[in-house]
């Protein structure tokens, strides 16, 4: 296929256009360090495993699916919500505790670092291309320096089903008047981000730049030679 009837790039986000891992780092610290506080002043143990466990819980039943499967789950902002209230419900204002914990959360959580070659590719690749950014996770990429990049953003806290499901692509269709061979979907991870482009008869770029071994800038140069010759 031509790169001609290429018109749209969706890009995924995490470990795709930034190194996610001390980002939530550094998130689930601040959410550790204020939950503390709050059990300390009402004197209540603290058990921060109890936390993991309850994730580690419900991130397994999203993943295994099945008959009871529930897709909210697949909104991990939601999802994080329900082990917040889960892990909070002895304490007194616990509604209120959960919802200041997920909002640090995420206040961190979008407090990426984009590497200037990122930005210069964002830059080059809109002016040749619509460009949008397809998420299973919940940084919000308007508080960042790459924002201004993207033309529409989807994510399954915006009610999207998540990768490897095609719901987030074949809405990218209807709302660009584009067809499934006018789209290149760019992302690190061949089970989710290159099934959903599968699942919507999209084009797939395996982009890992922050893999090990790896150099941003050579996966940046990759990906235009890719575009002008594929």
């Amino acid at each position: 296929m031509s790169i001609q009837a290429i018109k749209l790039l969706s890009f995924d986000l995490d470990n795709t256009l930034y190194d996610n891992r001390p980002v939530i780092r550094v998130a689930e610290s601040k959410n550790k360090e204020y939950l503390s506080q709050e059990f300390k002043k009402q004197n209540i143990d603290f058990d921060f495993e109890e936390f993991l466990s309850i994730r580690n819980e419900l991130m397994n039943l999203k993943d295994l699916g099945g008959n009871n499967y529930n897709n909210q789950l697949e909104n991990l902002t939601y999802l994080r919500h329900q082990v917040l209230k889960r892990f909070c419900e002895r304490l007194n204002d616990s509604e209120q505790i959960c919802q200041t914990a997920l909002d640090l959360f995420l206040q961190y959580r979008s407090q990426v670092s984009v590497p200037n070659e990122i930005i210069r590719l964002l830059n080059s690749l809109c002016e040749r291309f619509v460009v949008v950014s397809v998420t299973n996770g919940n940084c919000d990429p308007y508080q960042t320096s790459m924002g201004k990049y993207f033309k529409k953003h989807y994510a399954p806290n915006h009610g999207f089903r998540a990768k490897p499901h095609q719901h987030m692509l074949e809405t990218i269709k209807q709302d660009f008047d584009v067809r499934s061979e006018n789209i290149l979907h760019i992302g690190d991870q061949l089970d989710t981000d290159g099934k959903a482009a599968e699942n919507a008869n999209c084009q797939f770029y395996q982009f890992s730049p922050f893999e090990l071994g790896q150099s941003v800038s050579d996966s940046c140069e990759q990906l235009i030679t890719h575009l002008q010759h594929h």
